[in-house]
Protein backbone atom coordinates (compact mmCIF):
# COMPACT_ATOMS: atom_id res chain seq x y z
CA UNK A 1 0.00 0.00 0.00
CA UNK A 2 0.98 3.64 -0.46
CA UNK A 3 -0.60 6.48 1.51
CA UNK A 4 -0.03 10.00 0.21
CA UNK A 5 1.19 12.90 2.31
CA UNK A 6 -1.65 15.39 2.82
CA UNK A 7 -4.37 12.73 2.65
CA UNK A 8 -6.59 11.36 5.39
CA UNK A 9 -6.65 7.58 5.72
CA UNK A 10 -8.75 5.22 7.83
CA UNK A 11 -6.90 2.89 10.19
CA UNK A 12 -9.15 -0.05 11.07
CA UNK A 13 -8.99 -2.81 13.67
CA UNK A 14 -11.05 -5.45 15.43
CA UNK A 15 -10.99 -5.87 19.20
CA UNK A 16 -12.31 -8.00 22.06
CA UNK A 17 -12.70 -6.83 25.64
CA UNK A 18 -10.82 -3.60 25.03
CA UNK A 19 -12.30 -0.26 26.05
CA UNK A 20 -10.11 2.31 24.32
CA UNK A 21 -7.16 2.30 21.96
CA UNK A 22 -4.38 4.62 20.91
CA UNK A 23 -2.94 4.59 17.39
CA UNK A 24 0.65 5.31 16.38
CA UNK A 25 2.70 5.40 13.22
CA UNK A 26 6.34 4.65 12.51
CA UNK A 27 8.36 5.71 9.48
CA UNK A 28 11.38 3.52 10.24
CA UNK A 29 9.98 0.00 10.51
CA UNK A 30 9.02 0.32 14.17
CA UNK A 31 12.18 1.83 15.65
CA UNK A 32 10.28 4.97 16.68
CA UNK A 33 6.56 5.61 17.11
CA UNK A 34 4.53 8.82 16.87
CA UNK A 35 1.06 9.24 18.38
CA UNK A 36 -1.88 9.73 16.02
CA UNK A 37 -4.45 11.99 17.66
CA UNK A 38 -5.98 10.95 20.98
CA UNK A 39 -7.33 7.65 22.21
CA UNK A 40 -10.72 6.52 20.90
CA UNK A 41 -13.24 3.86 21.94
CA UNK A 42 -12.14 0.45 20.72
CA UNK A 43 -15.65 -0.19 19.50
CA UNK A 44 -15.25 2.51 16.86
CA UNK A 45 -13.28 -0.03 14.87
CA UNK A 46 -11.03 2.59 13.39
CA UNK A 47 -9.64 6.13 13.41
CA UNK A 48 -8.59 8.69 10.86
CA UNK A 49 -4.96 9.58 10.27
CA UNK A 50 -4.53 12.98 8.64
CA UNK A 51 -1.01 12.71 7.25
CA UNK A 52 0.66 16.09 7.72
CA UNK A 53 1.66 18.03 4.59
CA UNK A 54 5.24 18.19 5.85
CA UNK A 55 5.51 14.55 6.81
CA UNK A 56 8.69 12.68 5.99
CA UNK A 57 8.18 10.15 3.20
CA UNK A 58 9.08 6.54 3.84
CA UNK A 59 8.90 3.09 2.29
CA UNK A 60 9.10 1.52 5.79
CA UNK A 61 5.93 2.82 7.45
CA UNK A 62 3.94 0.86 10.04
CA UNK A 63 0.83 1.54 12.10
CA UNK A 64 0.29 0.26 15.66
CA UNK A 65 -2.85 0.05 17.81
CA UNK A 66 -2.53 -0.29 21.61
CA UNK A 67 -4.98 -0.99 24.44
CA UNK A 68 -4.64 2.18 26.53
CA UNK A 69 -5.05 0.21 29.79
CA UNK A 70 -2.42 -2.42 28.96
CA UNK A 71 -0.29 -1.13 26.05
CA UNK A 72 2.78 -3.27 26.65
CA UNK A 73 0.78 -6.49 26.32
CA UNK A 74 -2.29 -5.79 24.17
CA UNK A 75 -1.33 -4.25 20.86
CA UNK A 76 -0.97 -5.01 17.17
CA UNK A 77 1.02 -3.58 14.28
CA UNK A 78 0.66 -3.67 10.53
CA UNK A 79 1.40 -7.05 9.00
CA UNK A 80 4.02 -5.46 6.76
CA UNK A 81 5.52 -2.09 5.95
CA UNK A 82 3.80 0.30 3.55
CA UNK A 83 4.71 3.56 1.86
CA UNK A 84 4.04 7.10 2.99
CA UNK A 85 4.64 8.83 -0.32
CA UNK A 86 5.03 12.42 -1.42
CA UNK A 87 2.30 14.37 -3.18
CA UNK A 88 3.25 15.69 -6.62
CA UNK A 89 0.88 17.47 -9.01
CA UNK A 90 1.81 19.01 -12.36
CA UNK A 91 0.27 22.50 -12.61
CA UNK A 92 1.76 23.62 -15.94
CA UNK A 93 1.77 22.86 -18.77
CA UNK A 94 -1.61 21.11 -18.81
CA UNK A 95 -5.24 21.68 -19.83
CA UNK A 96 -4.42 23.25 -23.19
CA UNK A 97 -1.50 25.41 -22.07
CA UNK A 98 0.62 26.52 -25.02
CA UNK A 99 4.36 25.99 -25.27
CA UNK A 100 6.37 27.31 -28.22
CA UNK A 101 9.20 25.28 -29.73
CA UNK A 102 12.68 26.71 -29.08
CA UNK A 103 11.35 29.19 -26.50
CA UNK A 104 11.63 28.98 -22.68
CA UNK A 105 8.85 27.72 -20.43
CA UNK A 106 8.48 27.15 -16.68
CA UNK A 107 7.23 23.65 -15.85
CA UNK A 108 5.59 23.80 -12.40
CA UNK A 109 4.22 21.29 -9.92
CA UNK A 110 2.76 21.33 -6.43
CA UNK A 111 4.43 19.17 -3.80
CA UNK A 112 3.86 17.94 -0.25
CA UNK A 113 6.09 15.86 1.97
CA UNK A 114 9.76 16.03 2.89
CA UNK A 115 12.54 13.69 1.92
CA UNK A 116 12.16 13.85 -1.87
CA UNK A 117 15.14 15.98 -2.83
CA UNK A 118 15.06 15.18 -6.53
CA UNK A 119 12.47 14.12 -9.10
CA UNK A 120 12.38 12.93 -12.68
CA UNK A 121 10.58 15.24 -15.10
CA UNK A 122 9.57 13.90 -18.52
CA UNK A 123 7.34 14.79 -21.47
CA UNK A 124 5.85 13.04 -24.48
CA UNK A 125 3.94 14.19 -27.54
CA UNK A 126 1.11 11.64 -27.62
CA UNK A 127 -0.34 8.83 -25.53
CA UNK A 128 1.79 6.10 -27.11
CA UNK A 129 5.13 7.81 -27.71
CA UNK A 130 8.10 7.28 -25.39
CA UNK A 131 8.70 9.61 -22.46
CA UNK A 132 11.65 11.96 -22.94
CA UNK A 133 13.58 13.59 -20.12
CA UNK A 134 12.83 17.32 -19.98
CA UNK A 135 16.37 18.10 -18.82
CA UNK A 136 18.22 16.50 -21.74
CA UNK A 137 15.56 15.30 -24.25
CA UNK A 138 16.79 11.69 -24.04
CA UNK A 139 14.21 8.91 -24.42
CA UNK A 140 13.37 7.09 -21.17
CA UNK A 141 16.23 8.83 -19.36
CA UNK A 142 15.89 9.08 -15.57
CA UNK A 143 18.24 12.00 -14.89
CA UNK A 144 16.86 13.90 -11.90
CA UNK A 145 16.33 17.58 -11.15
CA UNK A 146 15.86 19.34 -7.77
CA UNK A 147 12.33 19.02 -6.39
CA UNK A 148 11.72 22.76 -6.13
CA UNK A 149 8.30 22.84 -7.78
CA UNK A 150 9.64 24.69 -10.83
CA UNK A 151 11.88 23.70 -13.74
CA UNK A 152 13.07 26.28 -16.26
CA UNK A 153 12.74 24.59 -19.66
CA UNK A 154 15.29 26.79 -21.40
CA UNK A 155 14.30 25.74 -24.92
CA UNK A 156 11.18 23.67 -25.52
CA UNK A 157 12.14 20.84 -27.93
CA UNK A 158 10.54 21.20 -31.33
CA UNK A 159 11.43 17.98 -33.15
CA UNK A 160 7.87 16.73 -32.72
CA UNK A 161 5.03 19.26 -32.57
CA UNK A 162 1.76 18.12 -31.05
CA UNK A 163 -1.36 19.41 -29.37
CA UNK A 164 -1.55 16.11 -27.47
CA UNK A 165 1.57 16.52 -25.32
CA UNK A 166 1.89 15.70 -21.63
CA UNK A 167 4.37 16.20 -18.79
CA UNK A 168 4.87 13.90 -15.82
CA UNK A 169 6.90 14.05 -12.62
CA UNK A 170 7.84 11.19 -10.31
CA UNK A 171 9.95 10.23 -7.32
CA UNK A 172 12.71 7.85 -8.47
CA UNK A 173 12.78 6.28 -5.00
CA UNK A 174 9.11 5.29 -5.14
CA UNK A 175 7.55 4.99 -8.58
CA UNK A 176 4.08 5.10 -7.05
CA UNK A 177 4.72 8.80 -6.45
CA UNK A 178 3.92 10.03 -9.92
CA UNK A 179 1.65 12.54 -11.61
CA UNK A 180 0.80 13.49 -15.18
CA UNK A 181 -0.57 16.87 -16.17
CA UNK A 182 -4.36 17.08 -16.46
CA UNK A 183 -5.27 16.66 -20.13
CA UNK A 184 -2.90 17.73 -22.90
CA UNK A 185 -0.78 20.79 -23.58
CA UNK A 186 -0.05 22.23 -27.01
CA UNK A 187 3.58 22.07 -28.15
CA UNK A 188 3.46 24.18 -31.29
CA UNK A 189 5.85 25.77 -33.75
CA UNK A 190 6.19 29.41 -34.70
CA UNK A 191 6.48 31.33 -37.96
CA UNK A 192 7.66 34.89 -38.62
CA UNK A 193 7.47 36.60 -42.02
CA UNK A 194 10.68 38.52 -42.69
CA UNK A 195 9.88 39.79 -46.21
CA UNK A 196 7.77 41.68 -47.13
CA UNK A 197 7.49 43.34 -43.78
CA UNK A 198 6.02 46.79 -44.25
CA UNK A 199 8.06 49.23 -46.29
CA UNK A 200 8.40 47.43 -49.62
CA UNK A 201 6.90 48.46 -52.98
CA UNK A 202 6.41 45.44 -55.23
CA UNK A 203 5.42 45.81 -58.85
CA UNK A 204 3.16 43.66 -61.01
CA UNK A 205 5.13 41.52 -63.44
CA UNK A 206 8.21 41.24 -61.25
CA UNK A 207 9.37 38.36 -59.03
CA UNK A 208 10.13 38.73 -55.35
CA UNK A 209 11.17 36.38 -52.57
CA UNK A 210 8.73 35.93 -49.72
CA UNK A 211 10.86 34.86 -46.75
CA UNK A 212 10.21 33.61 -43.23
CA UNK A 213 11.88 32.02 -40.22
CA UNK A 214 10.47 29.11 -38.26
CA UNK A 215 10.76 27.48 -34.86
CA UNK A 216 10.10 23.77 -34.49
CA UNK A 217 9.72 21.01 -37.03
CA UNK A 218 7.02 22.60 -39.19
CA UNK A 219 6.74 20.50 -42.35
CA UNK A 220 4.85 22.67 -44.82
CA UNK A 221 3.46 26.18 -45.12
CA UNK A 222 0.75 27.92 -47.12
CA UNK A 223 1.27 31.43 -48.45
CA UNK A 224 -1.62 33.88 -48.78
CA UNK A 225 -2.05 37.47 -49.98
CA UNK A 226 -4.33 40.20 -48.62
CA UNK A 227 -5.12 43.46 -50.39
CA UNK A 228 -6.84 45.03 -47.38
CA UNK A 229 -4.23 45.06 -44.61
CA UNK A 230 -5.02 41.52 -43.50
CA UNK A 231 -8.78 41.89 -43.06
CA UNK A 232 -9.20 39.03 -45.53
CA UNK A 233 -6.66 36.75 -47.19
CA UNK A 234 -8.67 35.90 -50.29
CA UNK A 235 -5.76 34.97 -52.53
CA UNK A 236 -3.84 31.76 -51.91
CA UNK A 237 -0.47 31.99 -53.60
CA UNK A 238 0.92 28.56 -52.73
CA UNK A 239 0.23 25.55 -50.49
CA UNK A 240 2.39 22.82 -49.05
CA UNK A 241 5.68 24.64 -49.54
CA UNK A 242 8.52 23.04 -47.59
CA UNK A 243 8.84 25.19 -44.48
CA UNK A 244 12.57 24.50 -44.30
CA UNK A 245 13.05 26.40 -47.59
CA UNK A 246 12.43 29.64 -45.68
CA UNK A 247 11.68 31.34 -49.00
CA UNK A 248 9.26 31.22 -51.91
CA UNK A 249 9.54 33.21 -55.14
CA UNK A 250 6.38 35.09 -56.14
CA UNK A 251 5.97 36.36 -59.66
CA UNK A 252 3.20 38.93 -59.29
CA UNK A 253 0.65 38.30 -62.05
CA UNK A 254 -1.19 40.99 -63.94
CA UNK A 255 -4.51 39.96 -62.38
CA UNK A 256 -3.24 40.53 -58.84
CA UNK A 257 -5.39 43.17 -57.10
CA UNK A 258 -3.43 46.39 -56.66
CA UNK A 259 -3.23 47.98 -53.25
CA UNK A 260 -1.23 50.13 -50.88
CA UNK A 261 -2.25 47.84 -47.99
CA UNK A 262 -0.89 44.50 -49.13
CA UNK A 263 0.07 41.84 -46.60
CA UNK A 264 1.50 38.33 -46.84
CA UNK A 265 0.61 35.51 -44.44
CA UNK A 266 2.66 32.35 -44.04
CA UNK A 267 0.74 29.63 -42.19
CA UNK A 268 1.56 26.08 -41.14
CA UNK A 269 -0.24 23.81 -43.60
CA UNK A 270 -1.29 21.37 -40.87
CA UNK A 271 -2.64 24.08 -38.53
CA UNK A 272 -3.20 27.21 -40.64
CA UNK A 273 -5.56 28.93 -38.19
CA UNK A 274 -3.23 28.39 -35.23
CA UNK A 275 0.37 28.82 -36.40
CA UNK A 276 0.87 31.72 -38.79
CA UNK A 277 2.35 35.16 -39.27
Amino acid sequence: ENWTVGSTRWISWSSTQVSSVQTYYSLNNGLNWTTIGTSVPAGDGGANWSIDNNSQVSNLALVKVEDTSNPAVVYDTSNSTFGVIAYLDITAPENGNITIAEEPYNITWAKKGTGVANVVLQYRTNDTSSWRNAANDIVNDTTTIPNTGTYFWASVPGNVLSEFSKVRVYDPSNLNTTNEGSNYFDLRGKLLVTQPNGAEVWEVGNAYNITWVKQGNIAGVDILYSENNGTFYNTTLATGIAAANLSWNWTIGNATPLTTQGRIKVAESARPTVVFD
